[in-house]
């Protein structure tokens, strides 16, 4: 499912043919605004030579014998297709663009292994994608932006799994958000709930992601999520991390 961003009515990326070039737009009160705005002006304007650069320099840093795991950071982006892509490349189409092709099938296999190229391309290895929400209404928020496959569950299920698979086979792992379900502390519970290993706060606040910690240990305290559960998604998680350094 898709978080619940706000993106400008044009498309603010643009490639400078040497896959640099601004990937974003902060804006007073946008979606990239405030101390967030700064720290990604200055990772917006890496090329993608320099970021994939900045990615082995984390990586070797997490390598660190001080480090008592030392498996690989996941090293995340958006990188849906269309509008929302943050990096200079594939995948081209958006979502619904693959949606409404010849051959859909083919063409999400496609953006799925090109997202994960320019992502391994860049040192990258998650990408929040693919979209699986169901837009109900033409225009909505989701459609407005052509960020969902289709209004019918099956195919959006069948093309997101198309999509993802096909990532995976190019050394990438997929990720989603949640849609607003209450307070982040609820939210937090959740995604416990549903099985979900990995919780993103993508409201550029420290704060945020606080009180999703606290509303997941108040959960575990009380016996609302399992500390068996929560064991097994850590390592989950740790397993992930060692896969993705292969």
């Amino acid at each position: 499912m898709s978080g619940n961003r706000r993106f400008p009515r044009r498309a603010r990326g643009r490639s400078d043919g040497r896959g640099g070039g601004r990937l974003g737009t902060a804006r007073r009160g946008g979606p990239f605004s405030g101390s967030a705005a700064r720290v990604s002006s200055v990772i917006q304007r890496l090329s993608t030579t320099q970021l994939a650069a900045v990615s082995r320099q984390l990586q070797r840093a997490d390598a660190s014998r001080r480090n008592p795991l030392r498996a690989p950071l996941l090293l995340m982006t958006d990188q849906e297709g269309g509008v929302v892509r943050r990096l200079p490349g594939a995948p081209d189409l958006a979502e619904k663009q693959v949606g409404q092709a010849a051959d859909p099938a083919a063409q999400a296999r496609l953006a799925g292994a090109g997202a994960a190229a320019n992502l391994r391309g860049s040192g990258l290895n998650v990408n929040l994608a693919p979209v699986l929400d169901v837009y109900a209404a033409a225009g909505n928020f989701i459609d407005q932006y052509r960020r969902s496959y289709s209004r019918h569950p099956g195919q959006v299920a069948a093309l997101g799994a198309d999509f993802i698979r096909a990532q995976q086979a190019g050394g990438v792992a997929a990720a989603g958000a949640l849609r607003r379900y209450g307070t982040i502390a609820r939210r937090g519970q959740l995604t416990a709930l549903a099985g979900m290993d990995l919780l993103l706060c993508a409201g550029h606040s420290v704060g945020e992601g606080q009180r999703a910690v606290a509303g997941l240990a108040r959960a575990y305290r009380n016996g609302t999520v399992s500390r068996g559960s929560g064991e097994a998604a850590v390592a989950r998680i740790a397993s992930l991390r060692r896969t993705l350094g292969q």
